[in-house]
């Protein structure tokens, strides 16, 4: 599969150091990379960063890219790379933002740190789960 024509050519004349063609694929390519995270329920506060560590990472690989492959394709792998290695630190932030708001005993508002069985407000479990040791 080849590149469509436009971007062929832009991503040619950035693999060349132009940094207006890597502005104009960024404008291209930037919303959808910025749905694909959406879609992955990236929180809406974090999106437009990742676009741009998407963007400056492809940047710093470009001679890396095969040009036979779709470069959209390619910003894709970049971009689900970064939502999955994002994912341990977002899971952290709501267990600290739910201990900082006074978790109940009951662990009815475990953010899903012991897995559905246990955290459903309708488990016996929940009642007597106890907060795991420090």
């Amino acid at each position: 599969m080849s590149l469509p024509a436009d971007d062929a050519a832009l991503v040619a004349r950035a693999i060349g150091g132009d940094r207006a063609a890597f502005v104009d694929l960024f404008r291209h390519h930037g919303p959808a990379v910025a749905k694909l995270t959406r879609a992955y329920r990236t929180p809406a506060s974090e999106t437009e960063d990742i676009v741009q560590e998407v963007f400056l990472a492809a940047w710093r690989r470009l001679a890396d890219y095969d040009p036979q492959r779709p470069f959209r394709a390619w910003l894709f792998a970049i971009a689900l790379n970064r939502v999955r290695d994002m994912a341990p630190t977002q899971k952290l932030k709501s267990i600290i933002a739910w201990l900082s708001n006074g978790f109940r005993a009951d662990w009815t508002t475990c953010p899903r740190l012991c897995g559905p069985p246990l955290c459903s407000p309708l488990s016996p479990a929940s009642a007597t789960r106890k907060p795991p040791p420090a």
